[in-house]
């Protein structure tokens, strides 16, 4: 039997996905475990993820794949290597998986001007997308596409020295 738009949406009711660029979002390509578990603390906290939402973290490296891994336990870890690899890891879930017929919400945190075409796309076929970026990294023209974007500071979320 074959759901229709409405009814698989309304099978999603409540779901969430976050699709994480933890690269951008730590501010390098080179991170801890403990950095990967403390921006989950954070991530967490400041966006209220429901305890079953399902979690994304895309990486561009091998040793990236294995520290973000270990750093996110129960996390599924998107992997293309190469440049903007986690970008592209992360565009494929949002606009191949069919992520506006299993989920109501999603949260991208990166400010990559990559994900403005998953952002209108998604937020079209109703979706409640938000942006979650590190203010310092966050594309303007991504800004401008999506209806709900929050910022952090180096002040609110900084690895450590």
């Amino acid at each position: 039997m074959k759901l229709s738009r409405k009814d698989r949406r309304s099978l999603a009711a409540h779901r969430e996905i976050n699709l994480i660029d933890i690269e951008n979002v730590l501010g390098t390509s080179h991170f801890t475990v403990r950095d990967v578990e403390r921006y989950r603390e954070f991530h967490i906290a400041s966006n209220k993820v429901a305890a079953d939402a399902h979690i994304v973290i895309g990486v561009s490296s091998q040793q990236a794949l294995l520290v973000a891994s270990y750093g996110w336990p129960g996390a599924r870890v998107a992997f293309l290597s190469g440049r903007d690899g986690a970008d592209r890891a992360l565009m494929a879930v949002a606009l191949e998986e069919h992520v506006e017929d299993r989920y109501e919400k999603l949260v991208i945190a990166s400010g990559d001007h990559c994900f403005i075409q998953a952002v209108q796309l998604l937020q079209q076929f109703g979706m409640s997308v938000h942006v979650f970026a590190r203010a310092t990294c966050l594309s303007a023209a991504l800004w401008a596409s999506c209806k709900n974007v929050r910022t952090f500071s180096s002040r609110e979320f900084a690895l450590a020295a």
